[in-house]
């Protein structure tokens, strides 16, 4: 069953917290004619101009914004998927490079990467909790064990950052990137399977698009607010995460922040 997380945009100056089990549209709904009266009002404790927290209806707790450096995208510091409650933290961001229509290298897309707290802690104590983050930011076993682990919900929120992308362009990049590991454990069939997914996509600046596994190692796709599809392979869903946390990942910058968030929330070891 997929979850939708709604989120509505409310001023910093005002930012409200629902308790958990009272989050309704219908308060929302109130919240926010009682804002816009403000504003229509001229009253200046409602400046719909900046909006920078946002109030979430899942678990009662308001979520903060983070903003990819490179393309200025932000990511909600939590984000539900596929999980009815506790949803995925916002690990660390990152962006795509690369070259288009023969073009200069350019941003195509921003990432973000948000990952089951408690389950990492609890799949990942015995070995890595001892360590301090500033070693297990630089350890591959941890990025291995988080990336193989299918008891540790992950997602990758992706953001398409230039009109130059489209469907054909996207998945062809897709490919370049997953043809040689799906080649190498012997899964190329799956590499088709999620390309079906993509047709009929309209593709845009903008477009967002999460990719999250399940506990059985398939890989579901969100475009929008529609779920598109899985695909059932447990090999492609590692060797898509291989694309964010393996030892060649596509963004390295975006590698480095998601495995010091990981680190942050694994270790208990302190600086």
């Amino acid at each position: 069953m997929f979850i939708t997380r709604h989120d509505v945009a409310l001023p910093d100056v005002y930012s409200l917290e629902v308790s958990a089990g009272f989050a309704s549209n219908s308060i929302v709904e109130r919240s926010l004619q009682h804002l816009k009266g403000l504003a229509a009002n001229g009253d200046s404790r409602a400046p719909f101009a900046s909006l920078t927290r946002t109030l979430g209806l899942r678990g009662g707790r308001s979520t903060q914004c983070v903003k990819e450096d490179r393309t200025g995208v932000e990511f909600p510091d939590s984000y539900c998927h596929l999980s009815r409650k506790d949803c995925p933290t916002l690990m660390g961001t990152g962006a795509r490079a690369k070259k288009l229509a023969g073009i200069k290298s350019i941003n195509v897309y921003a990432m973000g990467f948000y990952m089951d707290e408690k389950a990492a802690k609890h799949t990942c104590d015995s070995d890595f909790s001892c360590l301090p983050p500033t070693s297990l930011q630089h350890n591959q076993a941890l990025a291995e064990r988080v990336k193989t682990a299918h008891d540790i919900e992950k997602s990758v929120r992706i953001v398409v950052t230039s009109g130059l992308v489209n469907q054909e362009r996207f998945s062809k990049g897709l490919r370049e990137s997953l043809e040689p590991r799906l080649r190498t454990a012997g899964d190329l069939e799956s590499l088709e399977e999620f390309e079906v997914l993509f047709k009929g996509a309209k593709f845009h600046k903008g477009l967002e698009m999460v990719f999250t596994n399940t506990q059985t190692g398939a890989l579901a796709l969100r475009i929008q607010d529609e779920e598109v599809g899985t695909v059932d392979s447990p090999v492609f869903t590692q060797a898509f995460f291989d694309l964010y946390l393996g030892a060649d990942p596509v963004s390295k910058d975006g590698k480095a922040s998601i495995v010091k968030g990981i680190a942050r929330t694994v270790s208990r070891a302190g600086y």
